[in-house]
């Protein structure tokens, strides 16, 4: 519980640091590792990964879909992509770039 609020308030905490930045937030559950994606490669963004297990319950009720990956841009939502029933993304790293480099 205490890493899972840890987390959240890193997030926020680098969201108003990083305003200016853009974040990513991948989230996923452990049971579905094996359905992350690799976004080693993302440039003009700052990229984090957190185990919706470890999140506080007010977060994981809004997670719907796992895994799912957040934009922020300003410490604001700007888009996300979640996975299907599949339990999928269906999103490449090389979209992901795409989106991040339409929006500086």
């Amino acid at each position: 519980m205490i890493r899972a609020w840890l987390f959240l308030l890193w997030a926020l905490f680098s969201a108003k640091i990083y305003s200016q930045n853009i974040s990513i937030v991948q989230v996923n559950a452990e049971w579905n590792s094996r359905n992350s994606i690799t976004l080693n490669h993302i440039k003009g963004a700052k990229v984090s990964f957190g185990y919706l297990e470890e999140q506080p319950e007010s977060l994981r009720k809004q997670i719907k879909a796992v895994p799912t990956i957040l934009v922020f841009k300003n410490g604001e939502l700007v888009h996300y992509w979640k996975a299907d029933l599949s339990f999928k993304l269906r999103v490449k790293e090389e979209e992901i770039q795409e989106y991040i480099n339409s929006i500086q």
